[in-house]
């Protein structure tokens, strides 16, 4: 179950919290995301660019009650590993600066969606020997309509399958480059794995 971490717990966590002023309960992997991968190929330009698909996970509803109401929910992606392939410099560089221009999280059912989006997230990447190292992750969306989104995670709304997409298009400048990156040498024509982590969210009341 994708949504264990972030609903277990959390009708009690609110029942002990509620009336102590504002909360905010720390979720991970919200939107199911831990582990997918995705593989591109940077290609050259002033920097090494490249174009990321969507990336999608399914969760089932959740059986829980909450007593009080959200006021929003913050989500900040997240990069649990990169892995280099064929086309590569060797070595790599020792550093590498990557910027996501856009991405946009969409969780859906039956009875509709709910999404919130974010531009310029930004990470770096340090190599030591074999080794790469994700660090300084900035960037945090914002999921406005919080009723709609937990009508949409709890069995009190419709039982189906659930869906969370991540989109990286975007659409008011749709020919631009999903994913930048910055190094010496520069990545062009270098092959790229990213392994997503969960990610943080934070529900806030």
């Amino acid at each position: 179950m994708k949504r264990t971490m972030f609903l277990g717990g959390l009708a009690a966590l609110l029942l002990a919290g509620c009336g102590a002023g504002l909360i905010q309960i720390p979720i991970n992997n919200p939107m199911g995301l831990e582990g997918q991968k995705t593989t591109l190929s940077l290609r050259a330009s002033s920097q090494a660019v490249a174009t990321i698909p969507d990336t999608s996970a399914t969760f089932d509803d959740q059986d829980i009650n909450i007593p009080v109401n959200p006021s929003g929910l913050d989500y900040t992606l997240s990069v649990r590993d990169i892995e280099f392939g064929a086309g590569c410099p060797n070595p790599l560089p020792s550093q590498i600066g990557v910027t996501i221009p856009y991405f946009k999280a969409t969780v859906t059912d039956s009875t509709g969606s709910a999404s919130g989006q974010v531009t310029d997230v930004k990470f770096s990447l340090t190599r030591s020997g074999s080794q790469i190292t994700v660090s300084n992750v900035t960037g945090t969306l914002s999921f406005g309509d919080i009723g709609k989104l937990m009508g949409i995670i709890r069995k009190n709304g419709a039982n189906t399958p659930n869906t969370a997409t991540i989109t990286f298009t975007d659409p008011a400048n749709p020919s631009n480059p999903n994913l930048v990156t910055t190094s010496t040498p520069d990545l062009g024509n270098c092959s790229m794995t990213i392994t997503w982590g969960g990610g943080r969210g934070v529900v806030k009341f």
